[in-house]
């Protein structure tokens, strides 16, 4: 018996740089073989499964951050194959138009090579320490090369006003017309709304994509707040699941997401669902780990 749930971001034809994608062919032939092997349900079922110990194998899928592809590929096949879903988008990109500063990077990484980024960030604070070449600073980082890891895990210790500036100046050089390019990066409000009048379920990813355990508790909770309410205004309908940008939080982003009314909360753990797991951290694997999960115990 297993119980597991997969997690894809970019579903894209090629890898581009920063963004490493689940290719097109790759994730048709996922859920083709995944359905194979497992009942693909609703997100909520592969939990109460585990829970109850119930016999069979069970899977559910993931989306994160309301990217483009997640309608214009991956909605059309799920539909196709009646596979359900659940879609964890941001908030900015929808209410504003904007590009998170996450995706700026990934961008960023498209058109630069890292090594040209990490010499930029080094020159744009000489103070600070230099970014190590050689060891991992997060072992999590399985799928980005040790300096590419480094560099994100850089970025994300630092400052958020130091993080923002640094992405922005270097954001404007490389990029001429940010709303534009939002739209073509993120799905809209329509598609959206389309996407869960069709029967997807639709979670809330916070508002700008900010690492939350760099937040105090006063901050986790307007991005949470705020990410909600977008989707919430969207689909008239208040999320009840919640993934973690990152897959990073704190003991009090646990107790916010209690306060206000979630049912589960969603990790990258890249294991199993266990009837042990709290609601609020349940784990997920990467598209990458579908290989290991295609020989299911009966």
């Amino acid at each position: 018996m297993r119980r597991v749930i997969v997690n894809y971001h970019y579903i894209r034809p090629t890898n581009s740089g920063g963004i490493h994608p689940c290719r097109i062919e790759t994730f048709t032939e996922q859920i083709s073989s995944l359905g194979a092997s497992y009942s693909i349900v609703p997100l909520g079922e592969v939990v109460a499964a585990a829970k109850a110990h119930r016999p069979g194998n069970f899977c559910a899928l993931t989306f994160d951050d309301g990217l483009a592809e997640h309608y214009r590929v991956a909605y059309p096949l799920l539909l196709a194959a009646k596979i359900p879903a659940t879609f964890f988008p941001l908030g900015l990109p929808l209410s504003e138009g904007r590009i998170p500063l996450p995706h700026k990077l990934h961008i960023l990484l498209s058109e630069l090579s890292v090594d040209d980024l990490v010499r930029r960030l080094e020159r744009f604070f000489p103070d600070a320490a230099p970014i190590n070449r050689t060891t991992a600073m997060n072992p999590h980082r399985r799928f980005d090369d040790v300096l590419a890891a480094n560099l994100k895990e850089t970025l994300i210790a630092l400052p958020a006003a130091e993080r923002e500036r640094f992405l922005e100046a270097v954001f404007r050089e490389v990029v001429s017309d940010e709303p534009r390019l939002a739209k073509e990066f993120f799905l809209s409000p329509d598609q959206l709304r389309e996407m869960h009048a069709s029967g997807m379920e639709i979670g809330s990813h916070t508002y700008s994509h900010s690492a939350l355990d760099r937040l105090p508790p006063a901050l986790q909770s307007e991005e949470i707040a705020r990410g909600e309410e977008v989707v919430r205004s969207i689909i008239a309908h208040r999320p009840r699941a919640f993934a973690y940008p990152h897959g990073r939080y704190t003991a009090e982003t646990l107790a916010i997401l209690e306060d206000r009314g979630y049912d589960a909360a969603y990790l990258l753990g890249a294991r199993e669902v266990g009837a042990a797991d709290g609601r609020f951290e349940i784990p997920r694997f990467d598209t990458n780990d579908v290989p290991s999960l295609l020989t299911p115990s009966l």
